[in-house]
């Protein structure tokens, strides 16, 4: 069982306490208040600080098993209610829409959040129709050869980027504020780590996180 932090705290400030306060003048009183201290220090030193220190090696243990036995599939499709790099997974590859099926996977965030590349690139940016109304699109190519895209844009950036650059903005396609990201021609399902790198502008490593999570 993980030692409960705020017993330490508790014992902390009772410590400073006896060394503040005000004591008796007589030779009783000092003596009461030696020995409380004494007491006091070597019960932190024997017991306190030892519980501590095993707590703390206890947690760093178990992060470090979950991360050496626990490795995401990173080429997999993301979950639909997963959280990549901060954002949550509205819809996925395959979707219903009516008499046609998603392209692409979903991510809500505000309108005009950063998208970015996690390598250096050239962007391309387009103009497409959807659903009668004109909008905004940007691709790249991306470290496995395909060509990724971004839809549903409020701004694009074209030309040659560096790692980590902002290449778009987000928006909305009238579902609600969101990115939407695809592979050009789009007849698979974007890649986990694809996915990542738009939102996080990094390549990601092997590391999971409580809630499914990979690194974010």
């Amino acid at each position: 069982m993980l030692f409960d932090e705020d017993l330490a705290v508790k014992i902390h400030a009772l410590l400073h306490a006896l060394l503040q306060a005000k004591i008796d003048e007589s030779e009783h009183g000092n003596r009461i208040f030696l020995l409380s201290t004494i007491f006091l220090c070597v019960f932190y030193i024997n017991i306190v600080y030892p519980l501590i220190q095993t707590s703390e090696q206890i947690a760093k243990e178990q992060i470090e098993q979950v991360t050496e036995t626990i490795s995401p599939d990173l080429t997999r499709e993301p979950r639909r209610g997963e959280r990549i790099a901060g954002f949550v997974v509205t819809s996925v590859w395959g979707d219903p829409r009516g008499d046609r099926k998603h392209k692409g996977v979903d991510f809500a965030m505000p309108i005009g959040t950063p998208l970015k590349t996690p390598v250096a690139t050239k962007v391309k940016c387009f103009g497409y129709s959807y659903l009668g109304r004109r909008e905004l699109g940007a691709e790249f190519k991306i470290p496995n050869k395909r060509t990724v895209q971004l839809l549903h844009l409020t701004r694009c950036s074209s030309g040659k980027k560096k790692a980590g650059a902002i290449v778009a903005l987000s928006g909305t396609a009238g579902t609600g504020p969101h990115a939407h990201i695809e592979y050009d021609p789009p007849d698979r399902p974007v890649r986990w780590d694809d996915a990542f790198g738009v939102l996080a502008g990094r390549l990601p490593k092997p590391f999971v996180q409580k809630g499914n999570n990979a690194e974010n």
